[in-house]
């Protein structure tokens, strides 16, 4: 097969959270159409984080965007991947999970700032049926923002 990128699906999972001022979770991804119904089974993903507003009276707007995973039904919450703080105004990032790594016989995510050469590699995450989004603001902030993926479909990865 030949060497080259296979395309991505698309998959709006927040178009818009509209302004949130404290702290919360979406439903479970499992039991709702309206968040995108999580991520399912695949090769690759990429989440972009996309902050179009955060502003407020805390001096630091601090923001933490979580995805969550459940082993319970949702039950129990586990954060399997956090976004990095969010303390500007506005900003993007990204969160890349390979499930055959990021080079060679590496099984990695990829996570940084858009535009920014700062990123961390940490292990790999397989997602079971139950996931969710939680956000955590500080006392006083108010923070809007979208949450997309593009996910590779089992199969399509090329060698």
């Amino acid at each position: 097969m030949p060497v080259g990128l296979s395309p991505g699906i698309p998959k709006v999972i927040i178009s818009n959270s509209g302004a949130v001022s404290a702290t919360g979770a979406t439903p479970n991804f499992k039991n709702s159409t309206v968040y995108g119904g999580g991520i399912g089974a695949c090769e690759a993903v990429t989440l972009y984080l996309d902050v179009t507003a955060n502003t407020g009276t805390g001096g630091a707007n601090q923001a933490w965007i979580e995805y969550q995973v459940s082993p319970d039904n949702g039950t129990t919450w586990f954060t399997a991947e956090r976004f990095s703080q969010v303390t500007s105004s506005t900003a993007t990032m990204y969160m890349s999970f390979r499930t055959n790594g990021l080079g060679a016989n590496e099984a990695a995510v990829n996570a940084g700032a858009i535009q920014t050469n700062t990123a961390a590699v940490i292990n790999n995450m397989v997602f079971p049926l139950d996931q969710r989004v939680k956000w955590t603001i500080a006392t006083g902030q108010s923070l809007t923002f979208g949450l997309y993926a593009f996910i590779q479909p089992v199969g399509t990865r090329y060698n």
